[in-house]
């Protein structure tokens, strides 16, 4: 039995049982539950460029499409709480569907072309006696947000996994996770293409992952992750070489630190990834960032193997905290990519502007191995984002780019991208 139908019948089971015994404290959990929510909408518009292998599903985008997410959880009730939640969204059809796919170079972004319902969330979770332990298990279906192990915001519509997850936070300022998933629901639900970056994944071996979260040292934040993907079919990464039938297993390390009276932090990551047959691969980060009166600043610097592509995070995120603001991945092989960030605060409550410029250079090696031409190309890339003081809760985003690929053999070798968010949490 799949653990989201263990978690519901086992919720199920317990109400009735309550409901039998005339247990007040569990109707008073039911009745003191919460519901919120969220309205996504998204539309995407980008203009055509020869570089379609560079350019991936970003090519000739004209897609907009909204959904409608809805969660009730209760209130503990003897350490436990319940949650159910389902989304729906809609296409709302401005693609021009007879020219194919936008990897194609047709209009169809199928991230943003959706339209399907279903549930995304049911679990069960029991939170320990504090006086015993700081510890929660939570059991069925649920988001997931850690660095290897992550559900994508991007789009109207969201993933889900069917998992347990066990939290500890005994130690001071410190997280201990332990990941076990048995199922990947993507976003596209009954819309899905069929595509192994689209169809839901069922793993005959599941996939597991321990996450550790340590800020007791004033300024400094450490993050370090393991996942072990023990499944020689595919599992529905985006890269090239995560969507081939090969186990594989994936580490993380990450810092944060802010340096004492100075307005400076220094970041650093490392990953490595290793797989049963084909050529590991890894990667590593710089950054710095900080603020200077009303401007804030960040230079960084990301550099991926050049034998192997680096497969993106599990769950439609193939960024791992980028260093990066930009539309373009930075996962390819054989990539370094420079990028450069200034935002300024305009006085403006809830409004973020920023603008980034990044520069990418690969080796020989790289592009040979990931199929992808970035050497010597950039992009240009604007990001507003503004959060409404006057109506809480809603937000709106706005990214525009300009790359330049660099592509001496093809015609137009350029691409505008346009991509607007307008969001409401309730």
């Amino acid at each position: 039995m799949k653990l989201t139908q263990i978690s519901l019948l086992l919720g199920a089971t317990l109400g009735v049982m309550a409901t039998a015994q005339a247990d007040t404290s569990f109707r008073e959990a039911l009745q003191s539950g919460k519901v919120d929510g969220e309205v996504r909408n998204v539309v995407t518009q980008s203009s055509y460029t020869d570089a379609k292998a560079e350019a991936g599903p970003l090519n000739n985008n004209n897609t907009g499409s909204s959904a409608l997410r809805v969660n009730y959880q209760t209130a503990a009730w003897n350490g436990l709480t319940f949650a159910v939640g389902f989304q729906s969204g809609i296409d709302w059809g401005l693609q021009d569907k007879s020219t194919g796919s936008s990897v194609t170079g047709g209009e169809d972004e199928t991230r943003n072309t959706i339209t399907s319902t279903g549930l995304i969330q049911g679990y069960v979770n029991y939170d320990f006696d504090k006086a015993i332990t700081n510890t929660s298990i939570r059991v069925g279906r649920q988001n997931i947000v850690s660095p290897l192990l992550m559900n994508s915001s991007a789009w109207p519509m969201k993933d889900a996994f069917d998992a347990v997850v066990f939290t500890n936070k005994d130690l001071p300022q410190t997280e201990v996770r332990f990941m076990y998933v048995t199922r990947w629901l993507m976003r596209y639900g009954d819309d899905s293409n069929g595509s192994v970056t689209q169809t839901d994944k069922r793993y005959d071996n599941p996939v597991w992952s321990v996450y550790l979260m340590n800020k007791s040292i004033t300024g400094l934040d450490i993050e370090l992750q393991w996942l072990d993907n023990n499944n020689n079919t595919p599992v529905g990464d985006p890269p090239t070489a995560a969507v081939t039938a090969d186990a594989y297993k994936t580490g993380f390390a990450g810092i944060d630190y802010k340096l004492p009276n100075l307005p400076l932090t220094l970041s650093a990551k490392y990953m490595t990834a290793q797989y049963d047959t084909l050529k590991d691969s890894g990667a590593w980060g710089v950054q710095a960032k900080s603020k200077l009166d009303k401007f804030s600043l960040k230079a960084a610097y990301t550099k991926i193997d050049d034998a192997n592509n680096f497969p993106g995070t599990l769950g439609h995120v193939p960024q791992f905290r980028s260093y990066s603001d930009t539309i373009t991945d930075d996962i390819f092989a054989g990539l370094g990519t420079t990028s450069f960030t200034v935002g300024y605060d305009f006085g403006i409550e809830g409004f973020k502007p920023q603008v980034t410029y990044a520069m990418w250079n690969q080796s020989d090696e790289g592009m040979a191995a990931s199929g992808k031409h970035y050497d010597g190309g950039s992009e240009l890339n604007l990001d507003l984002s503004y959060k409404f003081a006057a109506v809480p809760g809603l937000m709106t985003r706005l990214q525009l780019g300009l790359m330049n690929y660099d592509r001496s053999d093809v015609e137009d070798n350029d691409m505008t991208y346009m991509k607007l968010m307008v969001n409401y949490s309730f």
